[in-house]
């Protein structure tokens, strides 16, 4: 069975993928990201934070996954998209059911058929890569290259390749637009402030010198704090569960719940110990 723990065994710091090689890729991208997602409209418009973020990522780290130009395809963006948010709303059902249930209970919920579906098609779309990466016809310097070299040798197919592929998208696609959805929220919410404070940081560390480095943006401190405290007081919920108290609660701990007040803790769908989770299986 695939899973994250499979992708995390391999080898880190890939040669190839250092920041500083990458950054030029990611600022060429994110322009053309930028251009097909926003346009060039001067009027007032809507703009749905996730949906519109959730792509522009997908550009930009599907440009160094998979590369050029299997990585604009409309095809690709929209599994590679979809994936991580069936994912989640997948997830989400199985938990509805006792753990003794959901072995039985997956195979009757329509999106882990849907996920089953959009792996076959990543699959499809990434089968010419991984033959010629196979028949030794590829050079392209890629991710799916570099983890497909530094797999076990028994991990080296094209289904599971895929599959991790597919996995990715949760944490390079998903995670990273959501906190960032967050982000745009928190300056919307805070503009007169932050906007001046951020705007001012960029020009001076970015337009100063030698534009996008790996060091100015090491140098973006107070950037980076913006988005830590972000993630601090609204974390994205993908992992997690938070309940919401609409009473007060005294709990076995000592501490006390108030109204209103909120409890976050990690989902069992992303730490499986039933130590932690004594209602786990109920």
């Amino acid at each position: 069975m695939l899973s994250t723990s499979n992708i995390i065994k391999l080898k880190p710091n890939p040669p190839s993928t250092y920041p500083g090689n990458l950054l030029p890729i990611m600022y060429e991208e994110m322009e053309y990201a930028l251009d097909q997602e926003l346009g060039n409209s001067h009027e007032w418009r809507p703009l749905p934070p996730l949906p519109t973020l959730l792509r522009i990522i997908a550009l930009v780290s599907g440009r160094i996954n998979i590369g050029l130009p299997l990585s604009r395809s409309p095809t690709w963006l929209t599994l590679y998209t979809k994936y991580p948010l069936t994912m989640m709303s997948s997830i989400s059902s199985l938990m509805k059911y006792p753990a003794v249930l959901r072995s039985l209970a997956q195979h009757f919920i329509p999106s882990l058929r849907e996920l089953d579906s959009i792996r076959s098609e990543i699959t499809t779309l990434l089968t010419p890569e991984y033959e010629a990466i196979l028949s030794e016809k590829s050079d392209r310097n890629t991710m799916i290259r570099w983890i497909w070299d530094n797999s076990e040798e028994h991990e080296r197919t094209i289904t599971y390749q895929s599959h991790v592929q597919a996995m990715m998208s949760i944490g390079t696609v998903l995670a990273n637009a959501a906190a960032a959805a967050q982000c745009l929220v928190d300056l919307a919410e805070h503009g007169e402030e932050m906007v001046p404070l951020l705007r001012g940081e960029f020009e001076r560390v970015v337009g100063g010198g030698d534009g996008i480095s790996k060091q100015a943006l090491s140098s973006l401190s107070m950037m980076d704090s913006f988005v830590k405290e972000s993630q601090r007081v609204r974390p994205p919920g993908a992992g997690e569960y938070c309940f919401q108290y609409i009473t007060f609660l005294s709990l076995p701990s000592d501490n006390v719940g108030m109204n209103d007040s909120h409890l976050r803790t990690q989902s069992p769908g992303t730490f499986h110990s039933p130590r932690r989770y004594a209602t786990q299986g109920r």
